[in-house]
């Protein structure tokens, strides 16, 4: 009768283990779409405000090795509730070339909707990509970052606090 308390310790210790595990999985690789042609994303996610428009934005970078060379951007937006969609729209700032498209395009609600963009690095620098996602007649806004080369950001964007701490300065329109 000693050996059935030793199991169940033992069964209760590997599920504690494999639970952080089985929580983190979530967070793993992802494909965006079906078929076999389709290579995993790690998709990173997006910071939302409680007072935004409530779509999650998900999305990935592809790097790019050298300024002017074209980098794709896959943006993910799940959380659409309204049955009537919510919207979307892409802008750049600092070191990207302009989008050649900035109307809005259509998030349907009931599951995920991708979009992927191809984004220019005109210089050794970071630029970043800014979504404008619009619910229920609610505004959201994503920054991502997107580099070539290096990425380092021009000495003239970085200002300091009076802690000490480094902060780029993106413009605003």
């Amino acid at each position: 009768m000693k050996r059935l308390p030793t199991c169940i310790a033992t069964g209760l210790l590997t599920g504690a283990l494999a639970l952080p595990l089985a929580a983190c999985a979530d967070t793993a690789l992802r494909s965006v779409g079906a078929g076999p042609a389709k290579s995993p994303l790690r998709l990173e996610t997006a910071p939302r405000k409680a007072n935004g428009s409530g779509i999650e934005v998900r999305y990935q970078v592809r790097p790019a090795t050298a300024p002017g060379q074209a980098t794709r951007v896959t943006l993910v937006f799940d959380g659409v509730t309204d049955p009537n969609g919510a919207s979307v729209r892409l802008a750049v700032e600092g070191g990207l070339a302009p989008l050649p498209d900035g109307a809005p395009r259509a998030l349907t609600s009931g599951g995920a909707n991708t979009i992927e963009v191809d984004v220019t690095a005109q210089g050794d620098a970071a630029g970043y990509l800014i979504v404008f996602t619009t619910q229920h007649g609610v505004g959201g806004v994503t920054s991502i970052r997107v580099t070539a080369g290096t990425g380092a950001a021009p000495a003239a964007n970085l200002k300091a606090t009076p802690e000490g701490e480094k902060l780029i300065v993106i413009p605003v329109k």
